[in-house]
């Protein structure tokens, strides 16, 4: 995992994404006043920008704590998030290095350890027992982060922003699992997760 470092706002240039994860997620796209087209309805933002909402999810923080209750019977929030750390998404996920192994991965150019299929262990394995709850509590984890990065890369690489993406809301505050995740699966994607150190007001 690669360390944190601080990054002055100044340094953030035009265009950039901001994801809100929430109980779901928006995508936002913030440009310089003047870049919109003609007719285009959007915000106006403090700095001379511009913003419009250009996708999301219903994937968000209230799907993670919905469908952890449902498979690990955990309504609390924290302990839910704790179980979560302690497990194993790996265990219950089909990653890329399990269907192309490591020889295949080099040669496609993607980590091993990159999800392929969310849950997908779970699909080929009959009559097993199902892993331990904090493994799926795990898996729950990975699935909404891991929605949130795919929405916000795929808007972020088209316009050259993927060293640009923002992520802030509710669901990252305090949550410093969550942020790792998002970082690991954005630097996977070839880009760079950024965080504001007040996510919940944004």
């Amino acid at each position: 995992e690669a360390a944190e470092e601080r990054v002055a706002w100044e340094e953030v240039d035009f265009p950039y994404i901001v994801v809100n994860i929430g109980s779901g997620v928006s995508v936002l796209l913030l440009e310089r006043e003047g870049c919109e087209s003609p007719g285009e309805a959007r915000g106006v933002a403090a700095g001379g920008a511009t913003f419009r909402r250009v996708g999301g999810t219903a994937c968000g923080g209230a799907t993670f704590l919905g469908l952890g209750r449902a498979l690990t019977g955990v309504a609390d929030y924290h302990k839910l998030l704790a179980l979560a750390e302690a497990g194993d998404a790996s265990l219950v996920d089909t990653t890329v290095g399990d269907i192309y192994g490591e020889k295949g991965c080099a040669a496609l150019g993607f980590p091993p350890s990159m999800t392929a299929v969310n849950f997908g262990a779970l699909a080929h394995g009959g009559e097993a027992p199902l892993p331990a709850k904090r493994h799926l509590a795990a898996a729950v984890l990975q699935l909404v982060v891991q929605a949130s990065v795919l929405q916000a890369m795929a808007h972020a690489t088209p316009r050259g922003a993927a060293d640009r993406v923002l992520f802030v809301g509710g669901f990252l505050s305090d949550n410093q699992l969550a942020r790792r995740l998002v970082a690991n699966t954005a630097r996977k994607l070839g880009g760079r997760a950024l965080f504001s150190r007040h996510a919940d007001f944004l």
